[in-house]
């Protein structure tokens, strides 16, 4: 095995999927961090917005980007519009309130964000799923339509 280095051989579209990754990362920690920096005003709040849209980006993003190609989401998107929406939503939904929960913790020390903060988050995941799911379901399928 001497000389023989162990690397994955990356493709074009590998190293094209690895950059939009990483530029959902940094625009979802920008948009977070200004938005709680514009809305609180705090560089705590800052940070946390940081946080969570960087979070979110790497989640979200490797699920919008990396996701395609799997099984799972090769049926589901065999599946009905309706099944197809309300899955996806279901995994943005959980996806955002443990992020907005998990950076509750970090930042204020609690456990778990007060009952009002907590719908609060819930409101935020449930806006945010559906937008989110609305502009990438009526971009998929603009791009079937349009290839």
């Amino acid at each position: 095995m001497a000389g023989r280095s162990i690397t994955t051989t990356w493709t074009a579209r590998d190293r094209d999927r690895l950059r939009i990754h990483a530029i959902v990362i940094v625009v979802g920690s920008a948009c977070g961090g200004a938005y709680s920096f514009a809305l609180f005003g705090g560089i705590r709040d800052l940070l946390q917005g940081l946080f969570i849209g960087g979070v979110l980006g790497t989640l979200l993003g490797a699920f919008e980007i990396f996701g395609p190609t799997r099984p799972f989401r090769r049926r589901l998107r065999e599946a009905s519009f309706i099944k197809h929406f309300a899955v996806r939503a279901l995994i943005y939904l959980a996806t955002i309130v443990g992020t907005l929960e998990v950076s509750s913790m970090l930042f204020t020390g609690r456990p778990f964000a007060p009952g009002h903060a907590f719908l609060g988050h819930v409101a935020v995941g449930v806006v945010l799923s559906a937008a989110f799911n609305f502009f990438f379901s009526i971009s998929r399928s603009s791009a079937r339509t349009c290839s």
